[in-house]
């Protein structure tokens, strides 16, 4: 079978299997071509290597319609489904445009579906702020996760989440000024730390 890279465009032939990568020693890329093109070189979308894009919208794909990928239950049997435009690769590259360095798909409303006006390129901070398990806490019409309050109110994150889990008004719970507890005497008979 005949085989032509994508690369160099160097053409060799093998009987037993697919190739790996190009068979011309300098250029050993990964893109070849037989017959139909691999699927990723069918997009177009950054000629001829598979991207993070493209990774991104496989990985949305699988885990809210394949019933056997391990995230399945979090996602397609919750419901969350994919806008039926984005089933196409373009499609969602059109919307969403290529993903930035360092970001990944996040949906806006974490219970709501795929969809252009529920998904933004998120970094991994932002995204750990917009899980279905975060405590939202609102405040004068504002609302904000525990994590964002504390961090406005200069509040430890772990004081803040323990005074609302006892049940504190929030105003008390953001205003009390945090307890000083006292130094502890040392016990008879310790030496003490030299200065």
């Amino acid at each position: 079978m005949a085989y032509r890279c994508v690369e160099c465009g160097y053409t060799w032939h093998s009987k037993n299997h697919k190739p790996y990568r190009c068979a011309r020693y300098r250029c050993r890329s990964t893109g070849w071509e037989f017959g139909k093109k691999p699927p990723w070189r069918i997009h177009g979308h950054a000629g001829k290597i598979k991207t993070g894009t493209y990774d991104t919208w496989l990985n949305m794909k699988q885990r809210c319609l394949n019933p056997k990928n391990p995230r399945w239950p979090q996602y397609g049997g919750k419901g969350i489904a994919i806008d039926t435009r984005w089933l196409d690769f373009a499609t969602f590259l059109s919307d969403m445009g290529s993903r930035p360095a360092g970001r990944s798909l996040d949906r806006i409303n974490p219970h709501g579906n795929y969809e252009p006006s529920n998904c933004r390129w998120a970094t991994p901070k932002e995204q750990q702020r917009n899980m279905r398990n975060n405590r939202l806490v609102t405040f004068q019409g504002q609302t904000l996760s525990v994590v964002e309050w504390a961090e406005k109110l200069h509040l430890n994150k772990s004081t803040l989440a323990h005074r609302l889990s006892r049940g504190w008004p929030v105003q008390d719970a953001f205003f009390h000024p945090p307890f000083k507890h006292p130094r502890r005497a040392p016990s008879p008979g310790a030496k003490e730390k030299a200065p």
